[in-house]
């Protein structure tokens, strides 16, 4: 009901200890300079097909961690973006009344676009 009220396209699911999980229909990542984080599956996200491809394909040059991490967390990311397998990488362009850019995002996603269809 809130995502409806505040006319939002997704929200971030919490777990009890009020870490972030994922969002409604997909697996959520930041970035914060060369790394990628991610929440650790025991935080209550579903372990992805996209969440692992981009895990596993994730560019020379970036580290990737998964972990627990709250909203303030992603408030104080570069980017923010989600996955799932219907729609790929898809930017997240605000949080409350945080804008991103996707700049490091959009190269995420080429990069491994060019490995997925080279497998």
């Amino acid at each position: 009901m809130e995502i409806k009220e505040k006319q939002c396209d997704d929200g971030i699911l919490l777990n009890g200890a009020k870490n972030i999980c994922e969002a409604l229909f997909s697996n959520l990542f930041f970035i914060k300079e060369n790394t990628l984080f991610t929440p650790l599956i025991e935080e209550g996200c579903i372990d992805g097909v996209m969440r692992k491809f981009v895990m596993e394909n994730c560019p020379t040059g970036y580290n990737i961690k998964e972990g627990k991490f709250s909203i303030e967390d992603l408030l104080n990311a570069e980017e923010v973006f989600v996955t799932n397998a219907s729609q790929g990488i898809v930017p997240v362009k605000k949080l409350k009344n945080k804008t991103f850019c996707f700049e490091k995002t959009q190269m995420l996603f080429e990069k491994m676009k060019f490995t997925y269809y080279h497998q």
